[in-house]
């Protein structure tokens, strides 16, 4: 459930997007079933909701970023949004398909990011912590700076209801989660919002009778 606590999730793999990297992300699939609501509150809409902007990072990316069928240049958003087509045919290819149309429903707001390899040498990547940022390849230092950029803008506060979450009504949300886990039972999402209300009403009230 840290989706659900989360404002922004990043997902970091190697070379290429593939059916293994996909298959990892089976979570987005089972995400309804891991939460409850009230009757009277469409599930679907409020998990859209709560879930954060999604970044797959694609590390040592060698790959070119072209359409399969024009062969015209795309972006890496696009190239992502390609993988995460349909695919007709392959060994496990509904199950994969089903997590497919989950990250797409559950993660709306998604994009890609691709790096290539942050140096030539085999020996330079062994000891890639002690090499200063200005010696790594020209191409990686861009692309690197670009996803740090997005991350300070797009990490913001977590929201519901329209409603920022500060940091204790986080703790809360947290705290209530996994209460609610430990005792074996699954959470629901407008309860545990009950709480922090409920939490910060109590509190406003302490102070203003001090």
């Amino acid at each position: 459930l840290v989706d659900l606590i989360s404002s922004l999730f990043l997902y970091n793999t190697y070379s290429n997007i593939d059916e293994h990297g996909i298959s990892e992300l089976s979570l987005a699939a089972h995400l309804s079933n891991a939460i409850t609501t009230n009757s009277e509150i469409n599930k679907d809409e409020l998990l859209t909701e709560l879930s954060p902007k999604f970044i797959w990072i694609i590390r040592d990316f060698t790959l070119e970023k072209v359409h399969p069928e024009t062969g015209e240049e795309i972006s890496s958003k696009e190239y992502l949004e390609l993988c995460l087509k349909n695919k007709r045919c392959g060994k496990n290819a509904n199950d994969n398909n089903l997590i497919r149309q989950n990250i797409i429903k559950f993660f709306p707001d998604r994009d890609c990011v691709t790096l290539v390899r942050p140096v030539d040498k085999e020996s330079d990547l062994k000891k890639l912590n002690s090499i200063p940022f200005n010696k790594l390849k020209a191409d990686f230092k861009i692309e690197f700076k670009k996803l740090k950029d997005k991350i300070y803008k797009e990490a913001t506060p977590k929201k519901y209801n329209g409603k920022r979450l500060n940091g204790p009504g986080l703790a809360c949300l947290i705290e209530e989660f996994v209460k609610t886990i430990n005792s074996g039972k699954i959470p629901n999402i407008n309860n545990s919002w009950d709480s922090i209300i409920e939490k910060d009403i109590n509190d406003a009230y302490s102070k203003a009778i001090l």
